[in-house]
């Protein structure tokens, strides 16, 4: 499924450990993006108690070097992380439906990865992602694979 398509993702993820993680970033970085547009306290409108207190607590661990952290955080909440249901609940459905987790008409590299599980992608990635960056940064075009 494409990463634009954050519903469904979350729909098929959030029932574990990797979607509660994965949504504690999302969830997060919405309200920091969105802040003038939707004033309050978001992440309570849309994730459990539990879940709001735990989630900017996930989100400022780092994916790569401190994923040992992050199971045992997010483990208690699996089943109990959500208060409603993101594609029914405004503004999230908003967010969700118009601005998707990747803008609209952006690309992203496609890089296949034999062998890797859905733990290990992460390590054996960041060597394309460290030089995707690099060469954006350096003001040069990456190659498109789109």
């Amino acid at each position: 499924m494409p990463a634009a398509d954050l519903a469904p993702l979350l729909d098929a993820d959030l029932a574990d450990v990797a979607g509660v993680t994965i949504g504690s970033y999302a969830f997060v970085a919405y309200p920091g993006a969105y802040a003038s547009q939707v004033p309050g306290r978001m992440l309570n409108s849309i994730l459990t108690d539990a879940g709001a207190a735990a989630a900017p607590v996930m989100a400022d661990l780092c994916l790569l070097g401190q994923n040992l952290q992050l199971p045992s955080i997010a483990r208690p909440l699996v089943g109990g992380y959500l208060r409603s249901d993101p594609t029914s609940t405004p503004p999230w459905s908003r967010f969700l439906s118009e601005l998707g987790l990747w803008p609209r008409g952006a690309c992203a590299a496609q890089v296949l990865s034999p062998g890797a599980t859905h733990r290990s992608i992460a390590n054996t990635a960041v060597p394309d992602v460290v030089a995707f960056f690099a060469k954006t940064l350096s003001g040069a075009t990456p190659a498109s694979t789109c």
